[in-house]
Order: structure tokens, then sequence, then C-alpha cells
């Protein structure tokens, strides 16, 4: 499971666009949506001038997200996350103000008092979604889980479409070890956007932690599909639970199928499984 930092906005963007690692800070998520529509030499630019304003940076990326949709004859996602972004930035000065403060602090370790921020931007604008979400996460890492999952569901009562929402709430379920829960919101998640890697993947460890092998496959296969073309790294940690889960199945042939797949990429795995691959 992978858990998002906090974000410069809440638009979501598809998986034919560019997936956005839930590992990534503002700025660095920005460079590698550029790298991955091959404009590498952009992210430079975007890096550079980070106190841009933020609604024009916001419309920058979508448009050039919005073009890659159509270069890849996904249109209809293009339009559909270029107009959901445009409602993502909030039109209040001030709430934009605190909210910076609060990532400042949230990216120093300073929680609480991120949080204070967060919150006072809310106040200002109880709409601004990426106050919510940054907030929530402020909230779990200072493991007290059950109020991200309070301001996660906030912020899908604004805005229902948000994926990292949808993803980071099914992860805050997975902490608090509600593993029910967490797979009907990756499901939600599933409705709200059928090509998004994570929702698939986190299904996959699911099912691996409830030793079923047969699902937990089903499920990685599909993140591995998904992400195959584009992105090695989470190609590599599905192909993982593939391995893992046929091993749990007792399928080695398949298991040495997927596992040589995953080593012609780099793939690494435990010392216990390379043992049962080699043996």
């Amino acid at each position: 499971m992978r858990v998002s930092q906090p974000a410069s906005n809440s638009l979501t963007v598809d998986t034919n666009v560019v997936r956005i690692s839930n590992d990534f800070l503002p700025r660095e998520r920005l460079a590698v949506m550029l790298k991955c529509l091959d404009k590498g030499a952009f992210s430079v630019w975007i890096l550079k001038f980070n106190n841009m304003n933020n609604r024009l940076l916001i419309l920058v990326v979508l448009t050039i997200s919005f073009v890659s949709c159509v270069r890849s004859q996904n249109k209809e996602n293009g339009i559909k996350y270029y107009e959901q972004g445009l409602k993502s930035p909030t039109s209040n000065e001030d709430a934009r103000k605190l909210y910076n403060l609060g990532y400042i602090e949230f990216s120093r370790n300073n929680y609480y008092t991120a949080i204070d921020y967060y919150k006072k931007a809310i106040k200002l604008d109880p709409q601004y979604t990426d106050a919510i979400d940054n907030l929530a996460l402020s909230y779990r890492r200072i493991n007290n889980l059950d109020s991200a999952e309070r301001y996660y569901k906030l912020s899908l009562n604004v805005l229902s479409t948000n994926e990292l929402a949808w993803n980071n709430l099914a992860v805050v379920y997975i902490y608090k070890d509600e593993l029910e829960k967490a797979k009907l919101t990756y499901r939600k998640l599933i409705s709200v956007n059928n090509q998004y890697g994570d929702a698939f993947y986190g299904m996959s460890e699911i099912f691996l932690r409830q030793n079923n092998g047969d699902s937990a496959v089903y499920y990685g296969l599909i993140a591995y599909q998904i992400w195959k073309d584009n992105n090695i790294e989470f190609s590599r940690d599905a192909l993982r639970y593939i391995v893992s889960g046929y091993l749990m199945m007792n399928d080695k042939n398949k298991a040495k199928e997927y596992f040589a797949i995953a080593k012609e990429i780099g793939t690494k795995f435990s010392s216990e499984i390379e043992a049962q691959m080699n043996k």
C-alpha cells in the first residue's frame, strides 16, 4: 500500500496520462508528470518557478495532461480531468496562504503545527479539498487514524471523484485492520477510475494478508497490466504480489513464470522467495 504525501492540488489524473506516485512531494510530482509526458526538460522550469500562482501552475499541468490524453486517444478522460481539476484550487487567498504554511510545517515533520494551519484554511474555505486531504494525512502521520478517516470522508463529500482520498482512506482502514472496509473503499475507487493501479495493488495486498492467493493474483495481474508499459518500479511491486499469490496457491510453475518476468526488469525478492524459486 502507498500513502500520498501532501498534494499541491486535488486533481485526479488518469494512469494513461501519468500516475502520480503517492511518495512524491508537490513540485516533484509536477516534474514527474511532465517527465512521463516526454516533457522532461520542462520539469526544471516547473521546479524553478515554485512561487508561481498555484492556479496558473495547475492550469499548465492540466493542459499538458489534456493534450496527452488526446494524443493517446483518451480524449474523454482528458476533458474530464481538465474540467475537474479547475474546481480544485481555492479562490480564497488567505486560505491558500495558510495551506502553504501548513505544507511547510508538514515537510518539516511538524505535524501538529501543520494540522493547526490546515484547519484554519478549511475554516476559511470548507470546500478546499487540498487542505482537507493534507489534514487527514497529517493525522495519519501522528497515528490518529480516526481523525484521518473522518477528514478523508469529508474530502470525498466535497469531491466524490478524489482518487487520492479514496486510496488513502483505504490505506487508513488497512492500518486499522478493517480489511473489509478497505476492500469496499478500493472498489469505490475502481468505480471512479478502473485504471488506478494502486486500487488493484491494494486489493492484492489485502487478499495476501487473508491467505487468498487466487484473488491476490487476480488483482495483482490487473495492477501489473496497468503499470507494465509506463512504470517499472510499480510493475516490480505488482509482480512480487503475483509471485507470492501463486506460491500461496501452490502453483509453482506460474510462480516461476512471473518470477522470471520480474527478474528481467530487476525485481528483488525476499531471500525466502528466492530460495523457493531456485529449488
